[in-house]
């Protein structure tokens, strides 16, 4: 049967009206009216007689097709804008969910149902071109509307390029609110009056020579400018070169068009151009490089001198890399040891993605392919390499994403059959991730002779899963805690589980499946504030979470036009990961060295003392996870026992998980009612009575459970008491102790106190 009618068929199945297109590249329709088709789905014998003829297939939008809308961007760089604009206003989630088709002009479709109707077509955002005149960026299809489907004919488009589905299938387009709805218009009416070309900063050999710095513009070249001060180039493609700052976590890409040297952002300041006079603006950028990416710095260096105004600074400041208060220090040098150094090292210039998430994502993927063989002994417990990480963004701007693909495409070079099989995602229950890893499933199967049951044999029923490797990558982590608290479900124990042994199975009657040896590692991305709402404290105190590794990430770094490494580059990578991998396969256990062992003598007691609240829970197995990733290093250094040097590497990036744990969770307790009642008395600098902490509540407490969570905080030293003379009945005072010198205050008056009960009791 003909693809294209199968596909029609599909469509209109699921109830999706569609027409046939022309293939003469007019995306016209082939029949002499479409109208009759905006109220009604065509029949069977239309479609055969529509689709054996090579026209293209037609989506058309309205009520006929389930209230379909499809947003029609036309412009790329209008369609990363919507999108940044659309995860700032909560919505990442729900761009997933829809359905994405990219056109032959590099425009996108973006298909969704109307949960309460939709309307007819609309411009949401245009733009003006060069000579001012108007062009239409973002447009909804809706009632009356139509859009050339995938796998139509390339005939169908102008440029005899064809439609291609990135996202979801055009017979399961899914329902959204119209809240939901009028979050993604709202972010393209934002776009409105943004103005093409969005070349941010500019400037060259048209300079006027009647400003400061023109004649700067005119003349120096950006190999002039950077590499006297540092700067390294790490890359060039067509006319477009890419520097860097050693040290100081920036890159910046320069582009030599037009005859002139111009350093460039295609970015823009709060939804729209920046725009500068041509004659100071390479001296704006060259102020920048000097002050190593400072942009508050560089802007006030404009002011200050005349070359620059407000505008500059509302630009420098508008990309400035914003690093929250108690963010984690950078990962010390140790961590970048032997291979692991210098395949962060070769791929960190080229990708705005955290040095940090690149480096335990590395060693996950690391620990995994090399398989169960290697292990270490602690008492009786055997310890493999296989890890688990989260990796923790502020906002969706993390870069964690982008930190994975990097370290993918790494090892696809390495073993392209584990990249292939062996990554999975989709995690929803245990048995699912069970069934990945599964033994042979066999069955008694009864032996008949003439129809009678003479004996019984077993038979394999399943061939089960031979490769016990697995590596689940999950960008929604936060669908994982979700799904893990649902009642019943055996997710979480069955991930605990792999971690500690790999031989896992369930008690559900209907899942016969277990696994012996499995080898499984979790790669997880998630943002702070979704990670802190769908988290349990349950999830805490059964081990749940101190079996990840926990990173903080952040955009490291602005560039534009993106990395440019080398194959090249990867090949001498490539080959060490080879070697160890080899040698992995000859190994089995690893020991420390004498210099490892004493350095471990000297470390343990304070890895192994335990925190109090939510940060302890999360951190409680931090013996084991250093011991597991010295292993790691170890192995990638194809050496059996762990040196100093690998113990350091494991602690450095051990205190960067720590110190990730403890920006993301602070002094949470890990208790719903300390953490409401301590946020509650730090927001009260007078103090709270015991009235005021019983109404908190609503009276949904006892009694006894606020006392016994205000003794616990009371221990911890966060919170203190005082007596408070109200001219009748002392009253009792609870108030937030912020600091080590309140706090030995608050200990003071609480011996004072109970020194004068003592007294009086006598």
């Amino acid at each position: 049967m003909n693809s294209l009618l199968e596909q029609a068929q599909r469509f209109t199945a699921s109830g999706v009206s569609v027409l046939p297109i022309k293939s003469d590249g007019s995306k016209s329709p082939a029949v002499s009216s479409w109208k009759p088709y905006q109220s009604k789905i065509a029949t069977p014998e239309e479609l055969n007689g529509w689709f054996q003829n090579g026209h293209g297939i037609g989506i058309i939008g309205g009520e006929v097709s389930g209230n379909l809308e499809i947003l029609d961007f036309d412009h790329p760089d209008a369609f990363e804008d919507w999108c940044a604009l659309v995860k700032k206003l909560g919505g990442d989630a729900l761009l997933k969910r829809l359905v994405m088709v990219q056109t032959p002009s590099a425009g996108f479709h973006l298909y969704y149902r109307c949960q309460d109707g939709v309307e007819g077509n609309k411009k949401l955002a245009q733009s003006k071109d060069s000579e001012g005149k108007l062009k239409v960026l973002i447009e909804t299809r809706g009632e009356g509307g139509y859009v050339v489907a995938p796998g139509s004919p390339d005939g169908c488009h102008p440029l005899r390029k064809l439609y291609k589905l990135l996202q979801g299938d055009l017979a399961e387009i899914p329902t959204i609110t119209s809240e939901e709805r009028e979050l993604l218009l709202n972010a393209a009416r934002a776009l409105n009056e943004c103005v093409e070309p969005k070349c941010v900063i500019s400037g060259g050999s048209d300079a006027s020579g009647d400003r400061p710095g023109d004649d700067f513009n005119a003349k120096a070249s950006w190999e002039e400018i950077l590499e006297p001060r540092g700067w390294e180039k790490v890359g060039e493609r067509d006319e477009v070169t890419h520097w860097r700052r050693p040290g100081k976590g920036i890159g910046v890409s320069a582009t030599t068009n037009h005859g002139g040297t111009d350093l460039f952002y295609n970015f823009s300041s709060n939804g729209h151009p920046f725009e500068a006079e041509t004659g100071y603006t390479k001296f704006a950028a060259y102020t920048f490089l000097e002050h190593d990416g400072d942009f508050s710095a560089a802007a006030g260096d404009l002011a200050g001198n005349g070359y620059g105004k407000e505008t500059f600074f509302a630009f420098f400041a508008s990309f400035a890399p914003q690093v929250p208060e108690n963010w984690p220090q950078p990962l010390a040098e140790e961590a970048f040891y032997g291979l692991v150094g210098d395949v962060i090292r070769t791929i960190e210039p080229h990708t705005e993605a955290d040095s940090a998430a690149l480096l335990i994502q590395f060693l996950v993927a690391a620990g995994n392919v090399v398989g169960k063989n290697p292990h270490f002994m602690a008492e009786a417990d055997r310890h493999g390499t296989n890890l688990n990480s989260v990796v923790v963004g502020e906002t969706a701007k993390g870069r964690k994403g982008t930190s994975w693909g990097h370290i993918k495409r790494l090892f696809n070079g390495v073993d392209k059959k584990w990249v292939k099989d062996r990554i999975q995602s989709g995690l929803s229950s245990g048995e699912g991730l069970i069934w990945a890893v599964r033994d042979p499933i066999e069955k008694l199967q009864p032996i008949k002779v003439k129809q009678r049951v003479e004996d019984y044999e077993m038979v394999i029923e399943d061939q089960g899963v031979s490769d016990k490797r697995l590596l689940v990558v999950e960008g929604e982590f936060s669908s994982i805690l979700k799904v893990a608290k649902r009642e019943g479900n055996t997710l979480s124990p069955v991930i605990r589980n792999a971690w500690d042994s790999g031989n896992l199975n369930t008690l559900t009657k209907n899942s016969p499946a277990k696994a012996t040896d499995a080898h499984i590692s979790i790669i997880g991305h998630i943002t702070r504030q979704e990670l802190l709402r769908y988290m349990e404290d349950t999830e805490a105190a059964n081990g749940f979470g101190n079996r990840f590794l926990w990173v903080c990430s952040s955009r490291s770094k602005i560039l534009p036009e993106g990395g440019c490494i080398q194959e090249k580059d990867l090949i001498p990578l490539i080959a060490g990961l080879i070697e160890a991998l080899k040698f992995a396969h000859e190994t089995g256990e690893f020991k420390f060295d004498e210099e490892a062992r004493r350095l471990w003598y000297a470390v343990y007691p304070e890895l192994s003392e335990g925190k109090p609240g939510l940060l302890g829970s999360m951190i409680a197995r931090s013996e084991a996870q250093v011991r597991r990733v010295a292993c790691v290093y170890a192995l990638l250094d194809c050496s059996s026992v762990i040196r100093r040097e690998h113990l350091k590497a494991a602690l450095a990036v051990w205190r960067y998980c720590e110190d990730s744990c403890r920006y993301i969770f602070g002094d949470a307790m890990g208790d719903p009612v300390a953490d409401t009642l301590l946020e509650a008395l730090r927001n009260s600098p007078d103090g709270m009575t015991r009235t005021s902490i019983s109404n908190l509540f609503k009276g949904h407490k006892r009694k006894a459970q606020i006392e016994r969570t205000l003794v616990f905080l009371q221990k911890k030293g966060l919170i203190g008491r005082r007596e408070q003379d109200t001219g009748g009945r002392t009253a009792e005072i609870w108030f937030a102790v912020e600091t080590a010198k309140e706090a030995k205050k608050a200990k003071e008056v609480r011996s004072s106190s109970e020194g004068v009960r003592t007294g009086g009791d006598q």
